[in-house]
């Protein structure tokens, strides 16, 4: 069930069409008649370890709650921004949004999503989420979503390959610069990060960034050329494939397994794959320069502005958060608590490579940078690019991207 919203509340076509890409259709549970209150719960999760925990918790809630039934409506996420926005501008919502971290703001933005400051207060389960967590949900001191699941990436390493060199997991960016010049062979590659032209790229670039010192409001100074100028030295050495300006992560994934780079930076996400492959792998934390830092991704779950149940969304919200059912759903999810808690269960305190993820957590930083982050990320994309491909040094890439991002930033 969707509930109708202002037509003032939300932006128009252009505003849709700014943040996402090409519309499509919804799929889900087909209406029937059912004297149980219906919550309509929209994700983006269509297979994998997300869909099935997704699918699990509904099913928790519903035993829970014999006089509600969950409406799952799933949309792929290359259409899910546009699909969401076109559905209210048209005055359509739904009650529950699960929604890419870095999009929250934007969202709260246009005044799709109910602000939950008030109800978060008073929450008995707030105090156990994460600092990093509750900072992606965050729009001008207001807190509108709940922190779902999250992850961080990490240094994945061949361990037979750096046994059989001598190279012992590089812990700061000079052992890392030594590491992939002893463990490029032909065929190999010492190591790889993923640089294409997308979100992938500017996720897997912001840890370098703040490790350096730098920030996005200050991306052409000291800290975003060092950050940068990793990236292209390990490239012009021979250390780092030039395919990384096409790879995405799931194609880091590919070029590890297969043996054709030794350490990779990538997330969580993937272990389930790797579990099922010949390599002998493990996980440390990334190399660090000025300070340690990683980046927090995965999913808020935010309530719709107008949404008919915002009562049973919220307590549906909760429910998710609430101890058990957060320990199995994060299990199912392959991704990482938000809760301080649940992180310490031993299926992640107790994992070798799980705990490398969740110990980063406390260095992990949210890609927080207001309405405008899809833009403000694009600008950092064309940059990399520029000075990987060699179209520009690296600090006028840098410097460029800085003036096009300019009052992008939030105030």
């Amino acid at each position: 069930m969707v509930a109708r919203i202002s037509r003032r509340r939300m932006l128009g076509a252009a505003g849709a069409a700014a943040l996402g890409a090409t519309a499509g259709s919804v799929t889900g549970c087909a209406a029937h008649s059912d004297p149980r209150t219906v919550l309509s719960v929209w994700d983006y999760w269509t297979a994998g370890g997300t869909s099935a925990a997704a699918d699990w918790v509904h099913e928790q809630y519903m035993a829970h709650r014999p006089d509600v039934r969950v409406e799952r409506q799933v949309v792929p996420f290359d259409q899910y921004k546009r699909t969401v926005l076109q559905s209210a501008s048209a005055g359509d919502v739904p009650d529950v949004l699960a929604i890419d971290n870095s999009d929250v703001a934007a969202f709260a933005a246009i005044g799709l999503l109910d602000d939950l400051t008030d109800r978060i207060a008073v929450w008995s389960g707030a105090a156990d989420i994460l600092p990093a967590a509750w900072r992606t949900t965050e729009y001008r001191g207001r807190r509108f979503a709940v922190p779902d699941t999250v992850n961080d990436l990490a240094l994945y390493y061949d361990r037979t390959v750096l046994d059989a060199a001598g190279v012992r997991p590089p812990s700061t960016w000079d052992e890392l610069r030594e590491a992939a010049a002893r463990l490029t062979t032909d065929g190999r590659y010492g190591f790889a990060v993923s640089a294409v032209q997308s979100e992938e790229a500017t996720l897997q670039f912001l840890p370098w960034l703040w490790q350096a010192g730098g920030d996005v409001p200050t991306l052409a100074g000291t800290g975003g050329q060092a950050a940068l100028g990793l990236y292209r030295e390990l490239l012009d050495a021979g250390h780092m494939s030039r395919g990384t300006l096409g790879w995405t992560q799931a194609d880091l994934l590919n070029q590890f397994v297969n043996g054709q780079t030794a350490m990779m930076v990538n997330g969580p996400w993937q272990i389930p794959e790797l579990s099922t492959s010949d390599v002998d792998w493990a996980v440390a934390p990334l190399p660090r320069r000025d300070t340690a830092a990683t980046v927090i991704g995965a999913e808020d779950l935010g309530i719709c502005a107008g949404a008919p149940h915002a009562d049973l969304a919220w307590d549906f919200v909760t429910f998710c958060k609430s101890l058990p059912v957060a320990t199995r759903y994060t299990q199912i999810s392959n991704q990482l608590p938000s809760s301080r808690t649940v992180s310490e269960d031993p299926h992640w305190s107790a994992d070798p490579a799980l705990s490398v993820f969740t110990s980063q957590l406390d260095v992990a930083r949210p890609r927080a940078y207001g309405e405008n982050y899809l833009a403000i990320s694009q600008d950092i994309q064309k940059a990399i690019q520029a000075a990987l491909t060699g179209q520009a040094p690296v600090a006028d890439a840098l410097q460029q991207a800085q003036d096009a991002i300019g009052g992008k930033l939030a105030a």
